[in-house]
């Protein structure tokens, strides 16, 4: 397939699941979980990368999950992200009453657009050169970091926040280069935006 068939054939798979990826977002919105505690949500990670057939590798940074697509000649792996985890807003409507915790960041659009993509590169996998990593990472937001000091306390993790925690396991050793997609809610931004980058962040306690 030349460039152009191939990604005729990624839109035209994309448009036919396209249903699917909505219902799947809206699943998602539906049982929001906090950092490290998405267990629901990394079992539907699971089941869809069972769907797609790939090999996979459950519970890192305790809820990460990390699926590898093989290309049909060596090269670069590209890793496709998507964050598990929902934000603690009480004041929300769609929170969850027991919890707090709301998709009101969009993660749950940004999983299904994961998954979507990777159903999509699937189908022209052979014709790529390299890997495609899809990673489904935990607790991006820095919400709950008491509670997850008693995780470090009991040895379950060492970073608070989930990359850095796949970081350190190794999780992305071998990844050329990692990207996702995110929800805005800013109308300048149009359809498309490319935005920065950032590389951490510092967390302080207040009382």
């Amino acid at each position: 397939m030349t460039p152009t068939e191939m990604k005729s054939h990624v839109r035209q798979t994309i448009d036919a699941h396209a249903s699917e990826f909505e219902a799947l977002a809206r699943q998602i919105f539906a049982q929001p979980e906090l950092g490290f505690k998405e267990h629901r949500t990394a079992s539907l990670v699971h089941d869809w990368f069972e769907r797609l057939g790939l090999q996979h590798t459950d519970g890192i940074a305790v809820t990460g999950t990390r699926a590898n697509m093989a290309g049909g000649s060596p090269g670069p792996t590209v890793a496709i992200l998507g964050e598990l985890d929902s934000l603690l807003c009480w004041e929300h409507p769609g929170r969850d009453p027991r919890t707090g915790a709301v998709h009101a960041c969009g993660h749950n659009a940004q999983v299904a657009t994961m998954l979507g993509a990777g159903l999509a590169l699937r189908e022209v996998a052979g014709e790529l050169a390299g890997r495609i990593a899809l990673i489904a990472v935990p607790a991006e937001e820095y919400v709950e970091l008491e509670e997850r000091l008693k995780f470090r306390e009991q040895g379950q993790l060492e970073f608070l926040g989930g990359k850095a925690e796949m970081v350190r396991l190794g999780a992305f050793d071998d990844v050329d280069i990692a990207m996702m997609v995110h929800a805005t809610s800013r109308p300048e931004d149009g359809d498309i935006a490319v935005g920065g980058t950032n590389n951490g962040m510092v967390a302080k306690f207040v009382r």
